[in-house]
């Protein structure tokens, strides 16, 4: 539905985002981007993809904000243990994840840094006293508000203001946590910096919003991973993700989510690529009961580009919804989307890529490489690209198609002594591989696991 509210979620008003903000003693500026937020809400729609069948009841978006009002960033509920992150730092407890330098001469750091949140809230960073010797500011959105206002007030809600639809008004009036990352101009890290982000308590909603800035010439590597255990009640989680490539710069960000079969994931990513800027968008979805992920860039510098990769699996009662959307808006831009979905069980995935060009531009090109892969005669994916339909203003090419599993491949390595799962496996890690191969190898070996514990629970 997309109907008309007939005002403001209960709960999510001026009196509540001012105690937020009392709490957590933010500067004027962040409280009245919250006010104006929620002064939006009257008059916004709700999202286009927001129906019944998601489970989902819009009167819980009040719920996060009066959980936020009680903890506060930075103070996450009594049973979260004290640190947690990547696997690595699961298993040693210390947060401390991979190793390398910054390689810009200022000594380095020796371990990857690594944030970790619950409930969006950041509780953990390692290795921040290295990276700030390098003018490197990476820490939690509520912190960098404070200590770095000047930083973050050009860039955030820029590129996802909160008059898109009502569900973009909640976020920007309760955001909790995030990430900030800002390399300076020149910097290059060479080793990725991480954020884990777990659901640890059972409240229906939680939003959080991250922001990547990366000056001239300078490069970076970005990983948000995801997780959840299983809840009674079925948890909604917004994210909101701004990047911005300065010249010259470099920018990989990857995210991996593995949420569990009851969340619903809105995840929103947008990005400004200036001159001859880069940025690499890598997603993997894999959990979520439904996941709604739109991903924007714009190209606004000559010889800017962007490479767009996503990889999605949906199971029994799963339903991904993703767009890839790319806008040319200067001359000699180019960019790269391609895509591997893969569905079995009766799970659902819609996944769009669509071209755009702006201005006056010139010698701009686009490929489109999506394919699609089911398992079993009720799954059902599809695959749409669109490109504009003028032909002198962008070189486009396309290649999509959707397939079933081929039977006699599967005989043939059964016939080897290989169980049906495994096999199963085996062929789907060969159809997404081009996705995973360009993930560092912990996370492309952990999603090469995960779809085969997938594949186990399905055929037994």
């Amino acid at each position: 539905m997309n109907a008309k509210p007939p005002g403001q979620p209960a709960g999510v008003d001026e009196r509540l985002v001012q105690e937020i903000s009392t709490r957590r003693d933010e500067p004027e500026w962040i409280t009245q981007s919250r006010l104006d937020a929620v002064g939006l809400l009257a008059e916004l729609s709700d999202p286009d993809w927001w129906d019944q069948p998601t489970g989902f009841d819009p009167a819980n978006l009040a719920v996060a904000a009066e959980i936020e009002a009680r903890w506060g960033t930075g103070h996450p509920p009594p049973e979260a243990p004290a640190a947690t992150g990547s696997p690595d730092a699961e298993s040693t407890g210390d947060g401390s994840s991979g190793a390398g330098s910054t390689g810009d001469g200022s000594g380095g750091f020796r371990n990857a840094a690594v944030a970790s949140r619950f409930d969006a809230a950041r509780v953990f960073a390692e290795q921040q006293a290295a990276l700030a010797r390098s003018g490197v500011v990476f820490c939690d959105l509520g912190t960098a508000v404070t200590e770095h206002g000047d930083l973050v007030r050009p860039h955030l809600g820029s590129l996802v203001p909160p008059d898109g639809d009502r569900l973009a008004a909640v976020t920007a009036a309760v955001w909790s946590g995030g990430t900030f990352l800002y390399v300076p101009a020149g910097r290059r890290i060479d080793v990725p910096l991480q954020s884990f982000d777990r659901i640890r308590s059972a409240s229906p909603t939680r939003f959080h919003r991250t922001v990547i800035v990366a000056d001239e010439g300078a490069s970076v590597q970005y990983i948000d991973g995801c997780v959840s255990p299983v809840y009674t009640v079925d948890p909604l989680r917004s994210a909101t993700v701004e990047i911005f490539v300065g010249p010259s710069a470099e920018v990989s960000y990857t995210t991996v989510q593995n949420w569990s079969p009851n969340v619903v994931d809105v995840a929103t990513t947008a990005a400004a690529v200036h001159r001859e800027g880069r940025l690499v968008l890598t997603a993997g979805t894999i959990g979520a009961r439904r996941t709604v992920r739109r991903s924007e860039v714009r190209l606004l510098g000559d010889h800017a580009a962007a490479d767009c990769r996503t990889v999605s699996y949906a199971g029994d009662g799963q339903f991904q919804d993703v767009v890839t959307a790319v806008s040319h808006e200067a001359s000699r831009t180019g960019s790269t989307l391609r895509s591997r979905a893969v569905a079995d069980r009766g799970g659902r995935i819609h996944h769009r890529d669509t071209i755009g060009v702006a201005g006056d531009t010139g010698g701009c090109t686009a490929d489109i490489d999506g394919s699609a892969l089911t398992l079993d005669d009720g799954a059902d994916v599809v695959v749409g690209v669109a490109v504009p339909e003028e032909p002198s203003a962008i070189t486009a090419t396309r290649r999509t198609g959707t397939a079933a599993i081929d039977d006699d491949l599967l005989f043939d390595l059964m016939s080897s002594g290989v169980s049906r799962p495994l096999a199963t496996a085996l062929v789907v890690d060969g159809f997404i591989e081009p996705i995973i191969a360009t993930l560092p190898t912990e996370y492309a070996v952990e999603w090469s696991r995960l779809i085969e514990l997938q594949l186990r629970g399905a055929i037994g």
